[in-house]
């Protein structure tokens, strides 16, 4: 019955997926998929989740935590809010979530959430992903529990007054608009579905399957946890962060603790990583360490203590500015805690987002790289790498909807590691543009090579490149600069690092 209930609460959101893809309108949700659905329990704790974006799910518990403490009158009421508040839960001001309580007799049983990441949601650059952010208001606009759905009406007026109040407000309100419509049928899917099973086995019946998932899940981990022996390991970033960790089970209160006293102190720059991130980072490192069949879930975390030093990157606080803590910050984190415990070398350490756009629309994408190795398999080529899980845009939806020309996507041979087992390679990406425009770039491992276990067996750096009137220029790890007709971009992503 556990496996049956496991895929029962997987299928909801699975579900919630699939309506939210085939109703969105922006390429961002419909083609690149750059969302994730998950279903959590009356305190806000996470229960399941379909396959989406890792580091949206383990974030997401800590939004609705959050939300339930501050709106819980509203949720009583059968409203759904609107949040994105990355001080609060959220990831980054792009990553719009959507909560949805499910009621029986008034009370709040379960909660349907999911986490779409929006074209443009304002800010000083189009896309919202600045390069150059002081501070998190420049980087868009904040929603920390806006209800926007009350007795079933979507309050319009009001959230468009909203994306359009700010002094940096949305490019394209309308198809704001439209996908929080989407992700609003996604809930409501969600909640036709659980309500099936509920009243399929009978409330009782289920909140028990939550409980013994929740069980399930923390025995399992606890007994992989106790085999690990103390591990320590740093990195530095291309922006001159160190990020700094030491791992290590103590018998006596039998919990793993991850500490990361010695990591930077909080940044000036956007590559601060909300602590939600980072939390979110801790529960797929631990889920990898699984092989068995069960979902992303709370128990994860029963048996592990987290020390996260205040006011450092990795634990910001208000109104430090975040959105490439999200996409870069991570990607090098995960990588430190798996090198740290000989698990698997780097792979390529960043999402290499590319942001253009103008005064009337915001087009992003995220570029794959390479694999890292680990012990008996080379590292996949050309491929997206944990807290990531997004599909590239097709070259025709690219250029039918927008501005620009796919010159380039290729394989870049001999990009990754060497070892017994060789890394996985990056790609090249180039992009002709066909009209002036604003160009943002937030990536990593530019500098600094991708590692393998004792910073060995290293992979190639990634590369920006503009062409301007057939001459080439090297950009740098974060740019911001205006391209005109005929300019091309070129990036060449990392591979992933050899091991062995």
């Amino acid at each position: 019955m556990l496996e049956i209930f496991n895929n029962l609460f997987f299928s909801v959101a699975e579900q919630m997926g699939i309506v939210l893809k085939n109703t969105s309108q922006s390429i961002n949700i419909k083609e690149r998929m750059d969302f994730s659905c998950a279903l959590f329990n009356n305190k806000g704790e996470l229960i399941a989740n379909a396959p989406h974006i890792p580091i949206h799910l383990g974030a997401m518990s800590d939004t609705v935590k959050f939300s339930i403490k501050k709106h819980s009158n509203l949720f009583n009421k059968g409203i759904s809010i609107l949040h994105n508040n990355p001080f609060s839960g959220g990831t980054h001001l792009p990553d719009l979530t959507i909560i949805s309580p499910l009621l029986f007799k008034n009370k709040v049983e379960y909660y349907l959430a999911n986490r779409a990441h929006h074209s443009d949601i304002g800010g000083i650059t189009p896309g919202s992903m600045p390069a150059f952010s002081k501070n998190i208001n420049e980087e868009g606009i904040v929603f920390d529990g806006f209800p926007i759905l009350v007795n079933g009406k979507v309050k319009e007026k009001q959230l468009l007054k909203e994306l359009n109040k700010s002094k940096n407000p949305s490019r394209d309100p309308e198809q704001n608009l439209y996908d929080i419509k989407a992700q609003l049928a996604s809930n409501h899917r969600g909640i036709i579905e659980l309500k099936k099973i509920i009243t399929f086995y009978g409330k009782l019946t289920v909140k028990k399957y939550v409980d013994f998932i929740k069980k399930n899940c923390s025995e399992i981990i606890s007994k992989k946890i106790e085999k690990i022996s103390f591990s320590e390991f740093k990195s530095k970033m291309d922006n001159g962060a160190t990020i700094k960790v030491k791992i290590n089970y103590d018998k006596k209160i039998k919990k793993l603790i991850i500490d990361f006293d010695g990591t930077s102190k909080q940044l000036r720059n956007n590559f601060n990583a909300p602590l939600a991130v980072t939390k979110s980072v801790i529960i797929y490192f631990l889920r990898t360490l699984i092989t068995n069949d069960i979902p992303l879930n709370e128990g994860f975390l029963d048996d592990i203590k987290i020390l996260i030093p205040e006011k450092s990157m990795l634990n910001p606080n208000y109104p430090s500015p975040v959105v490439a803590g999200n996409v870069e910050t991570s990607q090098s984190l995960i990588d430190i805690l798996n090198v740290a415990l000989n698990l698997q070398s780097a792979c390529y350490g960043t999402m290499n987002n590319i942001t253009f756009g103008d005064k009337s629309f915001g087009y992003y994408e995220t570029i794959c790289g390479g694999e890292g190795a680990s012990l008996g398999n080379n590292g996949t080529d050309a491929v997206h790498c944990h807290m990531t899980n997004t599909s590239i845009t097709d070259p025709e939806i690219l250029e039918w909807y927008y501005p620009a020309r796919l010159l380039e996507f290729s394989i870049r041979k001999n990009s990754g590691g060497k070892g017994k087992w060789i890394g996985g390679n990056g790609v090249i990406r180039k992009i002709e543009f066909l009209k002036n425009l604003d160009l943002t770039i937030l990536s990593n491992r530019r500098n600094i090579k991708p590692f393998g276990i004792n910073k060995t067996n290293e992979a190639k750096t990634g590369e920006n490149l503009i062409i301007k009137k057939n001459k080439t220029t090297k950009l740098n790890y974060v740019c911001q600069i205006k391209v005109k007709k005929g300019d091309s971009l070129i990036i060449k992503t990392p591979g992933g690092a050899g091991y062995g």
